[in-house]
């Protein structure tokens, strides 16, 4: 890299350092934010929860995003063979048939589902249901804060700083409103553990799984997107690995992750080189093989084998995710979770995530 980088990416990390000096992480105020009564509609604010068991195979991954205008959903189960799906995607913004609840900020949350899955082999819709609560494990991990900023500096420090970047970085080219900003950008993460019940076709069985949630709120227009890369992975004994690469028009590439396997508290990624991945024409990698060096001095190999995938569209198909569940060996642990891709649909602005 050249001098000038290391110059940019100073300036960066010293304006997220600034940033977070002057508006201290308020743990209850993210937990329990809702849209504003005024919310435009790309004003978004998101959950995912997945549970996985890589012993057993199963795992059950959703995500509910709501919209002043729309519900974004998608819900998978596996267990054994079996692979189901929920099929529909948009919902009314009243009428989401998942329903979460922050029990208690930082340490519970509690989430609902009532509709129809459908079998992936048979095709059989199937009347199910659950009922499950997430208890924390260890402390949240928010980007902003816990993060290594020069990760979320690095696709800025890459960029030439012209005037279309400038107005870009700003949000006037990305249509992002006065009432959008004062909304502010928020994405945290955090390990922990889920039980309840959950039941398919009229049989209730009990979940008892390692996982992990996301809770991000702010402007998302998938359209603006370039492509990502999503991977949320727990051990049996309920460590996470995660991983966030992002590309933007402007700004290329953008990553953060964080894990605790072999530690007992979450490390931040200082660096990452991606050694068997390809855009597949849409789809994304079956294999995808990385190695990520932590805040730990710690280096992790990470190898995840995509198991099933469903195709989700948002925005009309401006934007889809390869939506996939996935069995991870990192450094030699077996794990099981999330593997997930997004592609613009024009597939002309994917990009590569090498630096």
């Amino acid at each position: 890299m050249k001098p000038l980088f290391y110059l940019k990416r100073a300036i960066v990390v010293a304006g997220i350092n600034k940033k977070k000096k002057a508006s201290p992480l308020d743990i209850e105020a993210i937990e329990l934010y809702r849209l504003p009564e005024n919310a435009g509609p790309l004003l978004n604010n998101s959950y995912y929860f997945g549970g996985s068991n890589p012993a057993t195979g199963e795992s059950l991954i959703f995500r509910a995003a709501f919209r002043s205008h729309l519900s974004e959903l998608f819900v998978l189960y596996t267990k054994g063979d079996r692979f189901l799906v929920l099929d529909e995607r948009d919902y009314p913004a009243d009428g989401c048939p998942v329903k979460v609840e922050c029990v208690e900020p930082g340490k519970r949350w509690r989430c609902t589902f009532s509709g129809e899955l459908r079998d992936t082999a048979s095709g059989r819709m199937l009347p199910s249901s659950f009922d499950v609560t997430f208890t924390a494990r260890l402390p949240i991990f928010d980007s902003m804060y816990h993060g290594d900023p020069r990760g979320m500096a690095l696709g800025f420090a890459l960029a030439k700083w012209d005037r279309k970047f400038l107005a870009e970085s700003r949000g006037s080219d990305m249509g992002i409103t006065s009432e959008d900003k004062k909304e502010g950008q928020h994405h945290c993460e955090q390990t922990g553990h889920y039980d309840g019940t959950i039941t398919v076709g009229g049989e209730t069985s009990v979940i008892n799984l390692p996982g992990s949630r996301d809770h991000s709120f702010g402007r998302r227009d998938w359209n603006y997107m370039n492509d990502h890369i999503w991977l949320m992975a727990d051990t049996e004994k309920g460590e996470t690995f995660n991983l966030q690469l992002v590309n933007y028009p402007a700004v290329k590439p953008i990553f953060l992750g964080y894990t605790d396997i072999g530690e007992d508290r979450n490390y931040s990624m200082k660096s990452y080189k991606l050694l068997e991945y390809d855009h597949n024409d849409g789809l994304g990698s079956d294999v995808l093989v990385m190695e990520a060096v932590f805040n730990n001095g710690r280096k992790y190999h990470i190898r995840a084998e995509r198991k099933v995938n469903v195709r989700t569209d948002f925005d009309g198909g401006n934007y889809y995710f390869q939506e996939g569940i996935a069995d991870f060996v990192i450094n030699g642990i077996p794990a099981r979770g999330t593997i997930e891709y997004g592609f613009n649909r024009d597939r002309s602005r994917w990009d590569s995530y090498d630096y």
